[in-house]
């Protein structure tokens, strides 16, 4: 088994508006709780954990973050720690500079649990660099996969969440959360 090279993750940003699109004052209205705003810091939990669960359930984050992953080394092929991205950039530093790494030249696996990248070409990696491999990449589901059906389920679960506490988990999640969800298991890639 050969081994892979070991990265360093670095989140760069998450998106400030959560890719399910649900609001506080959704949820408000969902529960009917019309003017009281003791409860915000509890019903933005509950959508945080009704996002997680929907991302549990379909087998990839939803919401959206960019993310810098470095390598110190490369043979041809370098795995991401996650299972969706959306768009990839590679930067690598060389002793002749930089080159920079995208399109058709990378390839994902997807055959594989986490996504395996190949990159075309050989390159003399720079070793006065620690990590001279920087792979950008998004992750989450792209905006146009993003349909009422999923919003509306983040809303049941919201819902459920609220009325039953903790009780909730991926196998207890209603029926009709899981039909609406059923189109984005992780049947496809990005």
């Amino acid at each position: 088994m050969k081994i892979l090279p070991k990265f360093v993750n670095k989140l760069l940003e998450e998106y400030d508006n959560r890719i399910s699109g649900v609001t506080l004052e959704e949820v408000r209205f969902q529960l009917g709780i019309y003017d009281d705003d003791s409860l915000d810091d509890r019903l933005t939990n509950i959508i945080e954990a009704a996002e997680s669960l929907v991302s549990s359930f379909v087998g990839y984050s939803i919401n959206a973050a960019k993310y810098n992953a470095f390598y110190d080394t490369y043979e041809g092929r370098l795995e991401l720690p996650t299972e969706s991205v959306n768009n990839i950039t590679c930067s690598i530093f060389t002793t002749n500079g930089v080159v920079a790494v995208s399109g058709e030249k990378i390839k994902i696996d997807p055959t594989s649990k986490l996504i395996t990248i190949r990159i075309a070409g050989k390159y003399e990696l720079d070793t006065d660099i620690e990590n001279p491999v920087m792979v950008d990449y998004d992750t989450g589901l792209p905006e146009d996969r993003v349909t009422p059906g999923l919003k509306e389920a983040v809303l049941i679960l919201c819902r459920t969440l609220y009325s039953s506490g903790s009780d909730v988990s991926l196998q207890t999640i209603p029926p009709a959360v899981q039909a609406l969800l059923t189109s984005y298991k992780r049947k496809f890639s990005f």
